[in-house]
């Protein structure tokens, strides 16, 4: 991809909040602020691999940049400990894909109603804006009903070790409807101990 450099999205969502929602649960909303605690404490303390987190609502999207398959590992034991802290108030599934970004394009964006310039707190992009970020989504529509806490890239898979079981299914993905492995993992990939690194 023209101008993208190599990355690592990881995804994070809360497993069925939406139909406490629907139920009108009131300690749905306390959750889901109690998660973007976390998130937020933790994109200003505890993943520095990881160059953005984004939250909304019920999800938790996080862009890191690897220098070299070295880096996958470090990144992805970081949001293992993020996962695994959101785990403790309310259970979550993450799916991560390897991809390359999508470089901005439009520093400025000219708006058409006034003559002035959009005020750049107002427009937003998304820097995790990728293929493997669509490719979140691909799995979680095609993978989802089976109900594991972890989905890994096999490009991830390749440089990680972990001795957690798992088994793969083959997803069809972007682009060009390539085939891929996405690794399914039953508990955590790693079980580390969260006090220190929270």
């Amino acid at each position: 991809m023209s101008g993208g450099v190599d990355c690592i999205v990881s995804y994070i969502d809360l497993i069925g909040i939406s139909e406490e929602l629907d139920n009108n649960t009131p300690h749905a909303i306390d959750k889901m602020r109690e998660m973007h605690k976390i998130a937020y404490d933790a994109a200003n303390n505890s993943v520095p691999k990881y160059k953005k987190v984004y939250y909304w609502n019920d999800s938790v999207l996080m862009l890191a940049l690897p220098n070299s398959t070295h880096d996958y590992e470090p990144i992805m034991r970081e949001v293992n400990r993020l996962k695994r802290a959101i785990d403790r108030i309310w259970a979550t599934y993450a799916i991560s894909m390897k991809g390359q970004t999508i470089p901005e394009t439009l520093p400025c964006t000219r708006d058409h109603l006034t003559t002035g310039w959009i005020d750049q707190q107002r427009a937003v992009y998304i820097q995790a804006s990728s293929l493997a970020f669509s490719n979140c989504f691909e799995v979680e529509k095609k993978l989802g009903g089976a109900k594991k806490p972890w989905y890994l890239d096999e490009r991830i898979v390749n440089h990680i070790s972990t001795s957690q079981s798992r088994t793969y299914r083959t997803v069809s993905l972007h682009p060009r409807r390539t085939h891929r492995k996405i690794f399914l993992y039953d508990g955590d990939l790693w079980n580390e101990d969260l006090q220190s690194q929270l």
